[in-house]
């Protein structure tokens, strides 16, 4: 495909509407929007089944648009490859896959049933090529396809300009004893995706040393899952941690938070840590997170293994650092973060979306 002609590109997205960040990719190329379900609809409906599922995949593959260049999935999108694999798309039509969500790292550590598996690996080995979001996405498409991976290309999201600019002003307090962490989050798979069980045991173990430090935790949730992780703690700890669910203003959390703690089990890339650093507070984060190698250029020390007695003992180092070794961590992630704008990582995706879509 020639640089000097636009690509006609149809962006096949989820319900209820593709994430923010991959409309805006989607919008840089000039991409015509579908639903992955567009036929029969099943995506946001909780009770389908399975059955329902695999027909809409099937009706959606026979009725595939067939006048573009490009097809660009978000994600894992089933019905563009069996289009292909049914002769309704040609192979000189390209498909490419955004890849940044946890599918990889549940497809590496054996999370899905083995079906799923066999299913998801066959889809990503179909595309013509894969844009991953970060190193960490990149290296797990390497190790799960080896041979049989489609061309690879890595770029990374960034925040909104605004955002950005608001969160900059933030003064970071050295005094704080308050930890922070932001997601949504039931008892459902986010739960132990976003590795809050790790983060509220490590809490537990760290104010043995530090009884006077608090955990706030940000987002919507539900009492079933706040009773879960409570009944993981001692019950004085139980008091120094506080779900706020969901709050319009995050900066105010920011300014009186000292540290940022997001352990995650695959976290695809992370924006509310990118968000944290650029309000000049300091993040720990797990090594199986997607911005793991942006946090390890403020301190490699602070991306840690799974591990609730690690994370603990972090922790507990962080805040026996004096006043001005935290400073200097505050100011270094607020640096680096604030390279890491929407506009830079629109150019790193317009950059990686020419290079796949040039590949013969």
């Amino acid at each position: 495909m020639s640089e000097e002609k636009q690509p006609k590109v149809l962006f096949i997205k989820g319900r209820p509407d593709a994430h923010p960040i991959h409309a805006l990719y989607a919008d840089a190329v000039k991409a015509d929007h579908i639903f992955e379900d567009f036929i029969l609809r099943w995506h946001d409906k909780p009770q389908s089944s399975h059955l329902r599922r695999y027909a809409s995949w099937f009706f959606c593959a026979f009725n595939m648009p067939k006048s573009y260049d490009v097809y660009l999935a978000e994600c894992v999108r089933f019905p563009v490859v069996i289009s292909r694999k049914i002769g309704i798309i040609s192979r000189k039509q390209k498909i490419i896959t955004i890849v940044d969500d946890e599918s990889l790292y549940y497809i590496y550590s054996n999370q899905y049933p083995k079906t799923t598996i066999q299913a998801m690996k066959w889809y990503l080995k179909n595309n013509d090529g894969l844009i991953c979001i970060g190193e960490f996405q990149t290296w797990l498409a390497k190790e799960i396809l080896k041979d049989e991976c489609p061309p690879l290309v890595t770029a990374f999201n960034g925040i909104k300009k605004n955002r950005l600019e608001k969160l900059q002003k933030n003064k970071f307090n050295p005094m704080s004893r308050n930890i922070l962490h932001i997601s949504n989050f039931g008892m459902n798979f986010r739960l132990h995706y976003k590795g809050l069980d790790l983060m509220v045991k490590a809490f537990d173990e760290a104010r043995k040393i530090l009884p006077d430090i608090k955990f706030y935790i940000i987002g919507q949730n539900d009492e079933d899952a706040i009773r879960y992780l409570l009944d993981l703690v001692s019950e004085e700890t139980r008091h120094h941690i506080i779900f706020t669910g969901r709050v319009e203003n995050i900066e105010s959390y920011f300014q009186d938070a000292a540290l940022y703690l997001h352990t995650a089990r695959g976290e695809a890339f992370g924006i509310s840590i990118l968000e944290a650093m650029a309000a000049s507070v300091p993040v720990l984060i797990s090594e199986v997170t997607g911005v793991r190698e942006i946090v390890k250029r403020v301190a490699p020390s602070f991306v840690v293994p799974l591990d609730v007695e690690h994370i603990s003992k972090q922790i507990v180092e962080y805040f026996t650092l004096n006043v001005g070794e935290k400073v200097e961590l505050s100011q270094r992630s607020k640096s680096i973060a604030s390279l890491y704008s929407e506009d830079y990582a629109k150019e790193s995706f317009l950059e990686a979306f020419q290079q796949v879509t040039n590949q013969r």
